[in-house]
């Protein structure tokens, strides 16, 4: 596995793991996370990947690595915005679990999609998903809003993307005359 591909993977598996309540589970990818970051071969790295998905690939919510073409943006800014991904995957999954039938009621996917989410968990992810693709969409802008230099997307000391709100309409048509 190529170490751009490792950082990413590796990353996302950092995050998600937190979560995790097995201890032994956690150990595991732990040391085998360890081991990977130390090594120098691609191919040792691919071995230590196959083992952390041994072990996790089967827990709800395992990040699964990418298959086909890699990501058009840095290894930096993909880490900035799996971060912020699972931030606010944990943010709305603090929810006070008394709340959730409530929300979940008058909470529903947008667009063609219909129906209900069929769990919190499923929201929280669908939140996920919206917070990526608002950074997506914000770095992809024909005016770009989120500063990038030197590959690293602007953030704040504690990692919140600095990302320009979109224009109102008032803001739109002054701009217009």
């Amino acid at each position: 596995m190529k170490l751009e591909n490792w950082i990413t993977n590796s990353n996302k598996v950092r995050m998600w793991i937190e979560g995790v309540d097995d201890e032994d589970v956690v150990n595991a990818v732990n040391f085998s996370l360890t081991l990977g970051d130390k090594t120098t071969s691609d191919e040792m790295r691919t071995n230590y990947w196959s083992s952390i998905r041994n072990i996790a690939g089967k827990i709800e919510g395992f990040p699964s690595a990418r298959v086909g073409q890699g990501s058009r943006y840095s290894t930096e800014t993909q880490t900035v915005m799996n971060a912020t991904v699972a931030t606010v995957e944990s943010a709305f999954a603090l929810v006070p679990t008394e709340y959730h039938p409530l929300l979940l009621a008058v909470l529903h996917p947008h667009g063609r999609t219909g129906g209900v989410f069929e769990s919190w968990s499923a929201y929280c992810s669908h939140m996920g998903k919206q917070a990526e693709n608002t950074m997506r969409k914000a770095l992809d802008d024909k005016v770009p809003r989120w500063d990038v230099k030197d590959g690293v997307p602007a953030t704040t000391k504690d990692g919140v993307p600095m990302i320009a709100p979109l224009p109102t309409k008032a803001e739109e048509a002054e701009e217009e005359e």
